[in-house]
């Protein structure tokens, strides 16, 4: 039974095309969870307990698409690669960020191809490095070109509705290239930017400072610095990420509950308006996982792969690794965002970093709503 869920598919993109998440209910819910809702010195304090997962509420998408775009060994505008981001608008038209091209390519409902417009480039229709794409109501698509400073606005003909440049905000963050973790479908994004520091040779924290900043490239408020994660740094110059470091995760949301930010510790999420004013603060009894063996073996023979990538030995990859503090659990949550009914999905850490695989998801009254499982490939 097929069960119809407010979502938003960019989110979820993947090289093979799967562009379409239905989820299918694997049993009748039963019971209440648990909900509790306080007011403590002028904020709301919830606390939200999901049922223990997979049982009856558990939503599983199921593996198999419905519907399919691109394939190995095929012809444009059907291949794809290192596809960016991908939406889909109310009337089931697909729209996706081709990572290699930097083509936007618009498909309609059945997957046909109906137009592809913008490319790699310096021009007003061109994109450089690794741009993000949203959809702001009802069909406009909004293009973040962290290249060249600047957010875009089309009309799906592939017209160009309006631009505007972040430079000047860029200059006053120190020249440090900012990116946003999301670009709201109103056209505010959540901003980071790394704190400038020597990392030297050795393992580093990795700091951020976060803030909201409009359609305009003006800071609405500054959230101040955050952790995010660990790392370590090699005297060639080649930076390595951590997994395991606490960091600090954030979500763009609707107006009344304008920005998500995790703690970095613990399973706590808290929320705020969009000028900066503490609002809720959500908990939920959700154990954060083991750092296991099989884990800290994934993460050995990733930085190895790495490594030899970029013509460093194995020796370096066993000096990076051993280098790196590992703690006994995993960082509580894994990413988190808003789909378009302003529910907010809490992805759980289990093991891979480039991998989530159960989201919990809570209303706007940070109430638990259902945990949805993706299939592990996705």
């Amino acid at each position: 039974m097929k069960n119809s869920f407010p979502m938003t598919l960019q989110a979820w993109v993947i090289m093979s095309g799967l562009l379409a998440l239905n989820a299918c209910s694997s049993g009748r819910e039963t019971g209440t969870p648990p909900y509790e809702s306080r007011d403590s010195a002028g904020v709301n304090v919830v606390w939200s307990g999901p049922r223990l997962y997979p049982d009856s509420s558990t939503w599983v998408v199921h593996p198999e698409p419905e519907l399919q775009i691109g394939s190995q060994g095929g012809e444009l505008p059907n291949l794809l690669s290192r596809v960016r981001d991908a939406v889909r608008t109310p009337d089931g038209r697909i729209v996706i960020l081709e990572g290699e091209s930097l083509e936007i390519r618009v498909f309609g409902p059945d997957g046909v191809h109906i137009r592809s417009f913008g490319r790699r480039g310096d021009g007003p229709l061109e994109f450089e490095r690794w741009p993000k794409m949203t959809l702001a109501p009802p069909d406009t698509v909004v293009v973040w070109d962290p290249g060249h400073g600047r957010l875009s606005w089309f009309d799906l003909s592939g017209e160009l509705l309006r631009q505007s440049s972040f430079l000047p905000l860029l200059a006053e963050l120190g020249g440090l290239m900012g990116s946003p973790w999301q670009v709201h479908r109103d056209g505010a994004l959540l901003m980071t930017s790394p704190v400038s520091g020597r990392r030297g040779d050795g393992p580093f924290d990795y700091p951020v400072r976060i803030g909201v900043v409009d359609e305009e490239g003006e800071i609405h408020h500054d959230f101040g610095q955050f952790p995010f994660g660990n790392g370590y740094s090699h005297p060639m110059g080649f930076t390595f990420a951590g997994w395991f470091g606490p960091r600090v995760l954030g979500a763009i949301g609707p107006e009344s509950l304008r920005v998500a930010m995790s703690a970095p510790e613990k399973w706590e999420v808290r929320f705020y308006s969009a000028t900066g004013e503490l609002q809720r603060i959500m908990e939920a009894p959700i154990q954060r996982a083991a750092v296991s063996p099989e884990v800290r073996d994934a993460r050995r023979a990733y930085t190895l792969d790495i490594a030899l990538q970029i013509g460093l030995t194995e020796g370096d990859a066993d000096r990076i690794e051993d280098g790196m503090p590992v703690p006994d659990s995993l960082p509580a949550i894994s990413r988190m965002l808003w789909d378009r009914a302003n529910n907010l999905w809490v992805g759980r850490r289990e093991a891979d970093p480039l991998r989530t695989e159960y989201f919990d998801v809570f209303d706007t009254d940070g109430r638990w709503i259902t945990t949805v499982h993706l299939p592990s490939d996705l």
